[in-house]
């Protein structure tokens, strides 16, 4: 055939945790940032991640999100910085604490490799145990048929730059809890007005690029169709960053699995 042979380009597939890999003295070993009195004296301690796909092909784009976080005695986060290709690197100084310490390293299940989104659990009882649907909803924009009583949306968030983020919980005919890192942003236990449209507010500060826990709980209060949406503001979201708008699935995700090896066992002297 004219032209015949060619020579076409496979691009490698999604990250996959199971191939995905890290190197570095960071998996081993690291000194803290110094004595109680905070004197500096230790060398930076690093970690590179390759992010592969099921085929054992180191990606050639970046945008793969991580968590990566070390837990001992105290627990911090390690920002990854997407440097491209596949290939993700961090510098990081332990806290003045010492001893051993599990440094644990996820990929994040993103848009990128078909996920995003939080996971939605939809329960028949107000306890949370008669769990009737799960599924994975890429924003919390949602109606909630009154056969279900309750329902749990968990997963990740990430932000896009540094400073406050404030976030917004905007429901009818439900009760509602926001936690984010941990943290209890909105606890609405009480009874109000189901008729009426609900906004409840709250803010924290958050590290950019730093997947952070968030649980949302949502109880129904009568046999009507409920709705809740979630919504946020903060540091370098598109046009103004004070103004609230429903967080898209790209900064969200339902799971995180460990890439290959991880945790890995770390002691910090």
């Amino acid at each position: 055939m004219l032209g015949s042979p060619f020579y076409p380009y496979v691009s490698p597939n999604v990250a996959d945790a199971r191939t995905s890999h890290a190197q570095g003295v960071g998996l081993v070993s690291a000194s803290t940032s110094g004595t109680v009195n905070h004197n500096i004296h230790s060398e930076i301690s690093n970690v590179t991640v390759y992010a592969k796909d099921r085929f054992n092909n180191l990606l050639n784009r970046g945008g793969d999100q991580f968590l990566v976080k070390l837990i001992g005695p105290t627990t911090f986060f390690v920002r990854l910085q997407d440097i491209g290709q596949g290939i993700y690197y961090s510098e990081y100084i332990p806290s003045y604490l010492p001893g051993t310490y599990d440094l644990s390293i996820e990929l994040l299940d993103t848009y990128l490799n078909n996920g995003g989104g939080l996971l939605c659990q939809l329960y028949l009882d107000y306890k949370f145990q008669k769990l009737g649907l799960t599924r994975i909803d890429p924003t919390v924009n949602t109606a909630i048929a009154p056969i279900y009583k309750s329902v749990r949306y968990s997963g990740y968030v990430v932000p896009v730059n540094t400073g406050p983020y404030h976030f917004q919980l905007l429901s009818k005919n439900v009760l509602t809890t926001l936690r984010v890192n941990g943290i209890t942003l909105i606890d609405i236990r009480e009874g109000f007005e189901t008729h009426l449209m609900r906004s409840n507010n709250g803010t924290v500060p958050l590290i950019g690029g730093i997947p952070y826990d968030i649980v949302i709980e949502v109880s129904l209060l009568k046999m009507e169709i409920g709705s809740v949406q979630l919504l946020w503001s903060g540091a370098g979201l598109p046009g103004i960053d004070s103004m609230m708008r429903i967080i898209p699935k790209n900064r969200l995700s339902p799971k995180a699995k460990g890439i290959n090896g991880s945790p890995f066992r770390i002691t910090i002297s």
